[in-house]
């Protein structure tokens, strides 16, 4: 029977053939996010057709076999699609001409959250790892700790360092956005012409934060990207970075920006062919995420880790890092410049794990200036994880103890924008 559908707005309409009035329910994370609830959807849909604003229906790549698609005006959830064999699955709540839809199934069932139960018993329940082997793609390892990991995003929480969750928020983001050196585009540059890498290689940021970095990876050539990052707020940051590169100079890049970890990678074993980190590894630096990180990465894939930190040996630079590196740090955060983070290498070194990166790390280093003023050098300060955890009056303290420092010295004071050095590491290693 043909039917007819809309999205909330009404400029998004879509006809189909329905065989009958059956529907099923995924309890899956990713669908209770994308839904705000259990995605219900109608069965035997046949030829559909955008008949109307084809060009406001956006797509969301969620897994390694599907991809959703919703109304970029009104958000409404469409539809979910099989890659391989570009089957819909239709939202049951576009069709406004439904009779008497029948529930007869529940996927996911392993997943769904205990605040809610439907009456009725449903024939067909379908767990997590049943739903993964009938859909994969054929040559898609299943990784079981991967999908643990992932199944819900308050586990993806739980696994944070606690200090990093003052990356969850929107000041801080704001702060990170004006605050946040840019690191030189030779970074991105050395790594593709060493390793002689063609620009439509699988390219990986990693811990991407607002997409500082990524957008660097982009204008260095390479155009297929995707962003792993858990904080929401920094992933928003990030796709808005990445969709003005888009649409200003690179109309040809294909990016997605994902929630994850660095011991949680949602992509495919050796999927990647150079995954880059940048000031991120030392919050995560462990056995587990050189494990997945090698899990991701193609044979002879290239990990590099890149780090900025300010150059101490000026004599403002050390006063304003004396406030907020030395005298107001919490004792917890990470922090790069203690090396702690190159422990987990010499551990490998000594302790080699099958299928992993080699441990033995080379090191270019590069140089530049951050010009800036006032304003920025207290974003800068903001933007630190152990920071934005702070006070409101806390910060307030922070920022005046700051701008005293540059008020004082004739280069900053006034407002002037004056130059901080920038000494910058990359580390980087490939896959045994």
């Amino acid at each position: 029977m043909d039917r007819k559908g809309s999205c909330a707005c009404g400029k998004v309409k879509v006809t189909c053939e329905i065989s009958n009035e059956e529907c099923g329910v995924c309890h899956c994370g990713t669908c209770v996010k994308w839904s705000a609830g259990p995605f219900i959807s109608i069965k035997g849909v046949k030829n559909v057709n955008f008949v109307e604003g084809e060009q406001y229906v956006k797509l969301f790549d969620s897994s390694f076999w599907a991809q959703r698609g919703f109304c970029s005006e009104c958000g409404t959830s469409l539809f979910y699609q099989l890659k391989q064999s570009k089957e819909y699955i239709m939202s049951l709540f576009l069709f406004d001409d439904m009779v008497k839809p029948q529930l007869i199934s529940q996927v996911y069932i392993d997943k769904k959250p205990s605040c809610y139960e439907f009456s009725n018993q449903t024939s067909i329940n379908l767990t997590e790892a049943q739903i993964i082997a009938m859909f994969a793609p054929k040559n898609f390892k299943f990784n079981q700790s991967f999908y643990l990991n992932m199944s819900t995003s308050s586990n993806q929480e739980s696994n944070l360092h606690p200090v990093a969750k003052g990356y969850h928020d929107k000041d801080t983001t704001d702060s990170y956005k004006k605050g946040r050196p840019t690191i030189p585009l030779e970074t991105v540059t050395f790594i593709k012409d060493t390793f002689n890498l063609d620009p439509n290689v699988k390219a990986l940021d990693l811990a991407a934060g607002t997409g500082k970095f990524t957008e660097l990876i982009a204008k260095g050539g390479f155009k297929d990207i995707s962003a792993i990052e858990p904080s929401p707020q920094f992933r928003d940051a990030c796709v808005e970075v990445l969709e003005n590169i888009k649409s200003s100079m690179s109309p040809d890049l294909v990016y997605q920006v994902e929630d994850g970890l660095s011991t949680s990678i949602p992509r495919g074993d050796e999927s990647v062919d150079v995954l880059f980190i940048s000031q991120a590894f030392h919050w995560f630096d462990s056995v587990e995420s050189i494990v997945e990180i090698s899990r991701v990465l193609k044979k002879g894939g290239v990990l590099a880790m890149v780090w900025a930190d300010m150059d101490n040996s000026v004599p403002l630079t050390k006063a304003l890092t004396d406030i907020f590196h030395e005298k107001y740090y919490d004792g917890k955060a990470p922090q790069y410049r203690s090396g702690k983070w190159k422990k987990v290498f010499e551990d490998l070194k000594s302790n080699p794990k099958p299928n992993t990166i080699d441990p033995e790390l080379k090191l270019k280093t590069f140089y530049f200036n951050h010009h800036l003023n006032k304003e920025m050098m207290i974003d800068r300060a903001m933007s630190t994880s152990y920071i934005a955890m702070k006070t409101k009056e806390e910060k307030e303290q922070i920022s005046k103890e700051l701008a005293e420092v540059m008020d004082k010295d004739p280069r900053s004071s006034d407002g002037k924008y004056f130059d901080l050095k920038y000494d910058v590491c990359l580390y980087y290693t490939t896959k045994q």
